[in-house]
């Protein structure tokens, strides 16, 4: 986006510690030189569920009024905010931002094409976070948020306007080549010899109860042969879970796949998850495409009401894919493991 909408605007960017990216990143993103400031923020803390009153206190006040770890950006005064999540770093970074300008513009941006729908709700310290603003005649986040960033606007349901991102169409591409140098891709032809490329979800640990996505992987594994299976972990998933029960894990999991997958050629694999978006990043703007399965229909989903959305969007996304000759023949939901051999 800022290789293309704001290539002519000046560009800060905000970059969290919640994924767990190599410590490297925010220093490579400064030397890419096409931002004016590169902050680096921890936040996980402040997502992390608080067990005392009094923290909790504290975080309606910091929604409100702001946090002082955020005072460096509280200094400069932005026409626009950008974001994905609307969460409390999200309410707290808003509440920094519009003391230098309350008529600070907001806007979205797609994390994926299953992340289109996604609904974010408001729980109830975000609730008194709002209703305290409004009682202090200060604007609030949600009243700001005008439009919605994406490369497939068809696919999106909300009643924000949509403005597209253009897409990245070759690996020539000037962000290509930036992505590869941010997360240090180099050769992986090494990595990838199995057949099979498995995506993890986050399903097992948020969202409600465990959906049993390790236990489909390791029959998975029975399936096609241990030898020919590799798991992608999802950067918020513990790799030993799956390492402990002898499964090959993907020692680039930390890098986004999307990079990864710009850099070889993965006609001839097989894509499985249950229902991760990274196996649709690159695979919905190529031609040459894997064959690529979700899983869900495998899993127990009745009790992770998160798992129950993206399994419907997921279901949505289909309809739109089966339009596409090149794709729904490449792009399946399976109900059945014999489909993927």
């Amino acid at each position: 986006m800022k290789n293309t909408i704001f290539v002519n605007d000046i560009v800060d960017v905000v970059i969290s510690d919640r994924c767990g990216y190599n410590k490297e990143i925010p220093s490579r993103v400064k030397a890419l030189g096409i931002f004016n400031n590169v902050f680096f923020k921890k936040t996980k803390y402040i997502v992390q569920k608080k067990n005392s009153a009094a923290k909790r206190i504290n975080e309606v006040m910091n929604m409100t009024f702001g946090l002082k770890n955020f005072k460096d950006i509280c200094n400069i005064r932005y026409d626009k905010m950008l974001f994905y999540n609307i969460d409390e770093v999200t309410y707290i970074l808003y509440s920094m931002m519009s003391k230098n300008n309350p008529d600070l513009i907001c806007e979205r941006f797609e994390e994926g094409i299953l992340s289109y729908n996604n609904s974010f709700p408001s729980s109830d310290k975000m609730k008194i976070a709002r209703l305290l603003r409004k009682l202090l005649h200060k604007r609030n986040l949600l009243e700001q948020i005008l439009h919605f960033y994406c490369f497939t606007p068809a696919v999106y349901e909300g009643k924000l306007g949509t403005l597209i991102i253009p897409p990245i169409e070759s690996i020539n591409d000037s962000s290509v080549t930036q992505f590869l140098s941010l997360f240090a891709v180099n050769n992986v032809s090494s990595c990838y010899k199995q057949k099979y490329i498995y995506f993890s979800s986050v399903y097992d640990f948020e969202g409600g109860e465990p959906i049993g996505e390790l236990d489909l992987v390791k029959k998975i594994a029975e399936k096609v042969k241990n030898e020919n299976l590799i798991v992608k972990v999802h950067p918020r998933d513990n790799p030993q879970r799956f390492i402990e029960c002898g499964l090959n894990v993907d020692l680039n999991s930390q890098i986004p796949w999307e990079v990864v997958q710009f850099k070889q050629d993965f006609s001839q694999h097989i894509f499985l998850t249950v229902n991760s978006g990274s196996v649709l990043g690159v695979n919905m703007i190529i031609s040459d495409m894997p064959r690529t399965y979700f899983l869900f229909p495998l899993c127990d989903l009745d009790k992770n009401p998160k798992a129950q959305v993206s399994a419907k969007n997921i279901d949505k996304l289909m309809k739109f894919i089966n339009q596409i000759p090149e794709k729904r023949d490449r792009i399946k939901i399976a109900s059945d493991l014999s489909e993927i051999l």
